[in-house]
């Protein structure tokens, strides 16, 4: 899916739903869907 600029994947890890986001310039984030915990704040590619 495309949320605006952003490209993100949705996913269940170990029983964990989870949402891995595509930000600019190779930034990613991932959050867990259920609670909306911030997983990986930032990483670059």
């Amino acid at each position: 899916d495309i949320d605006g600029m952003n490209m993100y994947v949705e996913d269940t890890v170990g029983g964990v739903k989870i949402r891995v986001e595509m930000e600019d310039a190779g930034t990613i984030m991932v959050t867990n869907v259920d609670t909306g915990a911030e997983i990986i704040a930032e990483r670059g590619f």
